[in-house]
């Protein structure tokens, strides 16, 4: 049972579960029995829910009647329209087919990963938005037509993910409502057929922005959300969220968590076989000891002993072609990392091979780790080196200004 009125309105705030819960201040747990119709929020809760969502006492007496079966008709303008809020209206689902088929599905899972490469080569801005919304909205069209039985499950696992890599794309570029709105979308695609690779993929993702932005408690929440079946998603899966639960906490200094956290993601990688691929095939060795070393790289700012450096290098080193962006941020933190326990020097070095890719890239969080790297040349002591670094800085953002 699913309570579909009140998700669309949480989703068209740009909610996720989370969000929502922590907007009412109540437990998750609660929040989402509520959206499964499982309980009922009681008068004070239903006052926050109410001020939260925008709907007077009616409105919302009426949504949270409205308890849909999952086995029966579910009303898919209802579930994923209201939360879609990228302008997509009756009008511009005029070009979808009268019934989905096999076709239509290869071109949004097509669509898909032409968005994902565009964005790992080139940054989240290499693709333009209008090109990339187009698309999300024709997709999203899909899933208001007629579709036989046995594709409705394939149909919004693609759809899902397309608006999950999409979601990442605009998260890379800054545009960090849509990612969320995008996200919300993937997560509740998964719910919808029980896609669980899906939504720890969605979850993931989510995670990775929150403690991106510098909220890594709620980003902890979406670790925890995608591992509730761990046993029902690759080792691949596992492992990368369990990466996300070490940057987390290491964001929270709590440093022996995150060195556990590091210790189980490396544990649930060397399970990984090769029928772990798509659409995890882009976490290989490269991509795992990058994204660890990120979250060990907190660490090491702050005193504690990692091998951080010797995992970024390693990153650098085997990124395979087309993941310029993945390499060159694993660059730049490895220069970070080095200028921050004093080697300038090899600081220096670092910043020169991570400069020409950044140059080509169209990535605002690429962007921002130079410019963390600037600020801490700005702040060092002076010396040769520094000075070098500074000026090298400066004359890369000066021609990309």
């Amino acid at each position: 049972m699913r309570r579909t009125l009140l998700i669309a309105a949480r989703e068209h705030k740009g909610y996720s579960q989370a969000d929502m819960a922590k907007a009412l201040k109540t437990a998750l747990r609660t929040y989402v029995r509520w959206e499964h119709g499982e309980v009922t929020p009681q008068p004070h809760h239903r006052a926050a829910l109410r001020d939260q969502i925008g709907v007077d006492d009616a409105e919302l007496t009426r949504i949270l009647a409205h308890i849909e079966d999952e086995e029966g008709l579910v009303d898919r303008r209802e579930l994923l329209g209201a939360g879609f809020r990228i302008g997509v209206g009756a009008a511009m689902f005029a070009t979808a087919p009268r019934r989905v088929g096999r076709s239509e599905i290869a071109r949004v899972t097509d669509t898909a990963a032409l968005i994902t490469r565009w964005s790992r080569e080139y940054g989240g801005g290499g693709m333009p938005p209008e090109i990339m919304d187009a698309h999300v909205r024709w997709a999203a069209g899909l899933l208001h037509t007629s579709v036989p039985t046995p594709l409705r499950g394939p149909l919004f696992s693609a759809v899902g993910y397309l608006c999950a890599f999409a979601g990442f794309s605009r998260f890379d570029a800054y545009d960090h409502r849509q990612a969320r709105q995008l996200f919300a979308i993937a997560q509740q695609c998964a719910e919808e057929v029980g896609d669980w690779s899906l939504r720890a993929r969605a979850h993931g993702m989510a995670a990775r922005q929150a403690i991106w932005i510098g909220d890594p408690d709620t980003g902890l929440t979406h670790v925890e959300l995608g591992l509730v079946r761990s046993d029902r998603i690759t080792p691949t899966e596992v492992a990368a969220l369990h990466t996300l639960r070490a940057r987390a906490l290491a964001r929270l200094r709590r440093v022996e968590d995150a060195r556990e956290a590091t210790g189980a993601a490396d544990t649930a990688f060397a399970r990984r076989s090769p029928g772990d691929a798509s659409p995890m095939a882009y976490y290989d060795e490269a991509q795992h000891r990058g994204d660890t070393g990120h979250a060990l790289a907190d660490l090491s700012r702050i005193g504690a002993p990692t091998d951080a450096a010797e995992r970024l290098a390693y990153s650098v080193r085997h990124h395979p072609a087309g993941t310029e962006r993945a390499r060159v941020m694993s660059q730049v933190e490895l220069a970070d990392l080095r200028l921050s326990t004093g080697e300038p020097e090899a600081a220096v070095e670092a910043i020169e091979i991570a400069l020409p890719g950044a140059a080509e890239l169209r990535s605002a969080r690429t962007r921002d780790l130079l410019q963390r790297v600037q600020r801490r040349a700005i702040a060092a002591p002076d010396g040769r080196a520094v000075t070098a670094l500074r000026e090298r800085l400066a004359a890369h953002f000066e021609a990309a200004a």
